[in-house]
Parts: C-alpha cells; sequence; structure tokens
C-alpha cells in the first residue's frame, strides 16, 4: 500500500468511526429526549352534539339518520411525535345495584375506529390532533353503539333503550401509553332530529383523569 492509498484509507475508516459514533450519540440522545419530553396526550369531544349523517340502509333505495360522536386526541407537544400510537378501548362500568359506585362489566383491549378509519392506517404518527369514533345513535331503532375496529363476542357494544355507563380508553404509541380516560356514556333511548333537542337525551362527558 502506497503512502497515498494509507492516507485515504485512514481518512475513509475516521470517517465510518466518525459516523457510527454520530448514530450511537443520536440514539442516545432520542432516547434520552423521549424520556424527559414524552408526548402528553389530551382527551376531549369534537362536539356534543354529534355530526348527523346518513347511513345506507340494507333494504335497497332506503337510508337513515346516524349521530357519530368522535374523541379528541390531541398531542400538546408537537415537537414530540407520539409514533404508532392507536386508541383501545379497555373497560366498561355500570352503575352498581349497591351504592353509587360503578361494577365493570368488561375488559379487554380493543381498538377503536379513528374518524374515516377507511382511508388512515390503524395506528397513526400524532403530531396534530386525531379523532376517533367514540360511539353513534342511529335513528333506525334507535340504537346506541359502540365502534371497535373488532367486535368480541363477550363486548357488551350495542344498546336500544335507557343506559348509562362508563367507557374507559387508552391511547398508546411507541414512546408511552397515555393515562386511562373514562367517558360517562348516558342515553334516555330517545332520537331527535335537531342537535339542541337531541343533547338534552344523550351527552357524552369525557371525565378528569
Amino acid at each position: 500500500m502506497t503512502p497515498e492509498q494509507f492516507k485515504w484509507y485512514m481518512t475513509v475508516n475516521s470517517l465510518v468511526a466518525i459516523g457510527t459514533i454520530g448514530a450511537v450519540c443520536a440514539a442516545l440522545l432520542q432516547t434520552f429526549w423521549v424520556k424527559l419530553w414524552p408526548p402528553k396526550l389530551k382527551f376531549s369531544l369534537v362536539d356534543k352534539a354529534g355530526e348527523k349523517t346518513f347511513y345506507s340502509n340494507p333494504k335497497p333505495g332506503q337510508a337513515s339518520e346516524v349521530r357519530y360522536y368522535h374523541l379528541h386526541v390531541e398531542n400538546l407537544r408537537r415537537w414530540s411525535p407520539a409514533k404508532d400510537l392507536s386508541l383501545h378501548l379497555i373497560g366498561i362500568e355500570v352503575p352498581s345495584l349497591i351504592g353509587a359506585d360503578y361494577e365493570r362489566v368488561w375488559f379487554g383491549d380493543i381498538p377503536i375506529r379513528c374518524r374515516h378509519q377507511e382511508i388512515y392506517p390503524l395506528k397513526r404518527t400524532i403530531g396534530s390532533a386525531v379523532d376517533y369514533d367514540l360511539c353513534s345513535i342511529s335513528k333506525e331503532g334507535p340504537t346506541l353503539s359502540l365502534l371497535p375496529i373488532i367486535t368480541p363476542t363477550n363486548l357488551p357494544y350495542q344498546w336500544h333503550s335507557q343506559i348509562r355507563f362508563m367507557a374507559s380508553f387508552q391511547a398508546k404509541a411507541s414512546e408511552c401509553d397515555s393515562s386511562v380516560v373514562r367517558v360517562m356514556i348516558a342515553w334516555d333511548g330517545t332520537w331527535e332530529d335537531g342537535d339542541a333537542e337531541m343533547q338534552k337525551h344523550f351527552m357524552p362527558n369525557v371525565l378528569p383523569s
């Protein structure tokens, strides 16, 4: 090896070593960054009146009105994105027959649909906010429904009359899991066409963590 070749050899190896050290430092910095400033997720309702629209009825030529209610998931630290995030239903509680407490009737880990799920991946990176389908009330019936991606056979997800329960949700990302958020869902079994009128019969409420 000539002196000139040796010089180039050493230069290339030095650059490779610097690049390797830089990559390790970047990975360590990212790890400490996530630990010090993880994503900070906040939950709220998009609109307590819901979004009224139509869905196709199995009977040809017919359609029925439905209201969709959405849970808004916002990252208050947009500069610290929550990667591969999905929202999960993890529990349902109903009023206890004894006292004023609630008792759990179902627990699990079921992913929830995001708004317009058909055009988005199941897991999202959240810098900006994402809306998830909390539930829907259809005029036909009328019927209140939860909207999970899949529906286990033991999951109570649909009601046709007065109901009150707590639904617990948790957002899960690569960096961290959110605190559990509980949503009070109380419906008297009635449908109204007007937004203000419907709120007299159904108004979900996100409870403080």
